[in-house]
């Protein structure tokens, strides 16, 4: 076989390049994704951490924990907006929105001076669109249940136990109390 030939050639060197830019792009693509997911989650806990500051600050100018409204109806869980995650040990009971306790004083709570925190001007869904959740029903248990702001990650599985001391999975979350 004559590689001299014109025709050859280009076909040969076009293969070549072919497979050179294949290999690269595989070589740099996780990092890319890899980078993105880290970003994401980086961006999940400092939108959890606002979450946790605002239901603590909730709780200090109200002198009330956020499990109920003024007419006494209890909730387990408070939710931003997004789709809810898959998160059965979390979502028994019922739920309220965050933005009832946290950006309007929906139920007229005395000495509500939200919105909570100050610079918050909206929630909103976490960077994979599910809602980050609050436990507050942990507020009000004895078994040392940790108060979590909570977003499921990327799995969309909440995997973290109330009573967990750090996030399991591929949770994202800070405790508030």
């Amino acid at each position: 076989m004559n590689l001299r030939r014109r025709g050859d050639f280009a076909i040969l060197e076009t293969g070549t390049m072919a497979v050179a830019s294949l290999v690269l792009t595989l070589l740099l693509v996780p990092d890319t994704w890899s980078e993105q997911r880290k970003l994401e989650s980086v961006q999940a806990l400092a939108e959890a951490q606002k979450i946790a500051v605002g239901v603590l600050r909730f709780a200090e100018d109200t002198g009330r924990q956020p499990i109920s409204n003024s007419a006494g109806e209890e909730f387990s869980y408070l939710q931003g907006p997004g789709e809810l995650p898959a998160a059965p040990e979390w979502l028994q009971g019922k739920g309220e929105s965050l933005s009832a306790f946290l950006l309007q004083n929906g139920s007229g709570f005395p000495n509500w001076k939200g919105p909570y925190p100050r610079d918050m001007e909206k929630l909103s869904h976490d960077p994979w669109g599910r809602a980050y959740l609050v436990n507050v029903r942990a507020f009000s248990s004895e078994d040392r249940e940790r108060v979590w702001a909570m977003s499921a990650g990327p799995n969309g599985r909440i995997e973290t136990s109330p009573s967990d001391h750090v996030c399991g999975g591929d949770d994202v979350g800070v405790v508030a109390r």
